[in-house]
């Protein structure tokens, strides 16, 4: 293990990603944790044997993440999900969303990311697509209000 990589977050993770977090905690910040999620995938030995084999998968996958997520790298995460099973996987992407889609941008002292209002129009998209997804999948569906 380098002098710069610490362990954490479950994986290697480096020392200005690890500051950061830290940085932003003592300043009384809303703190973003996606920067050591990405160091901590990025000095990963085993990466291959950790991933979840979605291409073994026979069922329908539908995905959606915001682009702006704060929180960790959901879009990089669901692009890779969607490479991996290209076929019956669906993948839905804000481009001005953070983590949480309909939700605020931050949240009890964590930065979640986005705009607000692309949010909720998001929100209302990604209804109607898991709506109309679930119902192309299902011959009976039951969706309670």
């Amino acid at each position: 293990m380098g002098e710069n990589n610490i362990l954490g977050m479950g994986g290697l993770t480096s020392l200005e990603s690890r500051k950061q977090v830290n940085e932003e905690y003592a300043s009384n910040v809303p703190m973003t944790f996606r920067p050591v999620y990405e160091s901590a995938i990025k000095n990963s030995s085993n990466k291959e044997s950790a991933r979840i084999k979605v291409e073994n998968y026979k069922n329908n996958i539908i995905l959606f993440a915001g682009c702006e997520d704060k929180l960790w790298p959901s879009d990089t995460m669901a692009e890779q999900i969607k490479n991996k099973k290209p076929k019956n996987t669906d993948l839905c992407l804000y481009p001005d969303v953070g983590h949480v889609i309909g939700g605020l941008a931050e949240y009890d002292n964590l930065k979640m990311g986005g705009d607000v209002e692309a949010s909720q129009k998001a929100k209302k998209d990604s209804d109607e697509k898991l709506y109309k997804a679930l119902k192309s999948w299902h011959k009976k569906i039951w969706i309670f209000k």
